[in-house]
């Protein structure tokens, strides 16, 4: 089949426009000649150290080491380029005994844990009780009730000024993976978590699915990436909103290997104009996505659809010396 590209240009109002893209890019603070880079890990390598402790009832130490293992395959098996291994442990079960919190809003954390610890480029804590959400979130934090939000969280927390991601903490709540059944959303939430550790943004590709104008089908779901920017709250467990939903698809695969290229990727890239009296290019546009699909039997396939974003990207800051 012939294979031919459309492209649509979106201009969204009412809600924040974000596509497929890099999570943070270089700006103010990076060596010169990393302004304007997507941040990335570098080499396409990562490794992570795993909590000493277990995560919950159902899943002792060998078994959640066992769990992020198969999370991060979610994003390894799409790009040969990048690679992820467990390095080894952290020095310590991180618990509510080595992490307090502080009413100013601030916190105490083991060292290997912390921003500058890049020996420990990214530090994976088994939170059993709660009691460590707690005090990096707020008392309450780390309640059953807040699984929604609060299952998986954390992130990049320091960058280079090559343009590199030095450091990322991410917190597993164990209370939101006391039972078996709890298990899916708490990897839905985790590769999710892992994918803004590798350098992934958030998109809104056939967002539909949740504005349901037009009324969203079966192949808007299955292209809706897995780095979507919202879930509904209704959504629990994850399995009654999204099939396959820890799965990434064409617009999570399509920018995996734009930040880490293992030469069997092409790029479409240019500018939006708008136009002058005369019809003319004059100013680049902001704000716009730009919509790619494989045309299927004349009409834009909605599965494969891959979005761009042209806009001033946001920008990380690297840490002070």
């Amino acid at each position: 089949m012939r294979l031919r590209f459309l492209f649509i240009l979106l201009v969204v109002a009412s809600i924040p426009c974000l596509a497929g893209r890099p999570a943070f890019v270089a700006g103010s603070g990076f060596d010169p000649s990393a302004k304007g880079r997507s941040l990335t890990c570098v080499n396409g390598r990562v490794q992570y150290f795993t909590d000493q402790g277990d995560l919950s009832p159902v899943l002792t130490n060998t078994q959640a080491d066992a769990f992020v293992a198969d999370a991060f395959t979610r994003w390894t098996t799409i790009s040969a380029a990048l690679s992820v291994s467990q390095t080894g442990h952290l020095a310590e079960d991180v618990s509510g005994a080595n992490v307090t919190g502080y009413p100013d809003g601030t916190y105490s954390i083991p060292v290997d844990i912390q921003s500058a610890a890049i020996a420990t480029p990214v530090g994976i804590v088994y939170d059993r009780d709660g009691r460590v959400t707690d005090a990096l979130l707020g008392v309450g934090a780390g309640d059953p009730s807040l699984c929604f939000t609060n299952a998986v969280y954390g992130g990049p927390d320091n960058f280079s000024t090559d343009a590199h991601l030095a450091h990322a903490l991410v917190v597993l709540n164990g209370v939101c993976a006391a039972t078996s059944a709890q298990l899916p959303d708490v990897r839905y939430r985790l590769v999710r978590t892992l994918g803004r550790v590798l350098g992934l943004g958030w998109s809104q590709a056939n967002l539909n699915v949740f504005t349901r104008t037009p009324t969203p089908g079966a192949d808007d779901f299955e292209g809706l990436p897995l780095m979507h920017v919202m879930d509904s709250i209704s959504c629990v467990p994850i399995a009654l909103c999204y099939p396959d939903a820890d799965i990434p698809k064409m617009d999570d695969r399509a920018e995996m290997r734009r930040l880490y290229p293992n030469g069997q990727t092409g790029r479409i890239h240019g500018s939006v104009y708008f136009a002058d009296a005369g019809g003319n290019p004059s100013q680049p546009m902001q704000g716009v996505n730009v919509v790619a699909s494989r045309i299927d039997g004349g009409e834009p396939s909605r599965p494969t659809r891959q979005l761009q974003f042209q806009d001033l990207l946001f920008t990380a800051m690297p840490a002070t010396p």
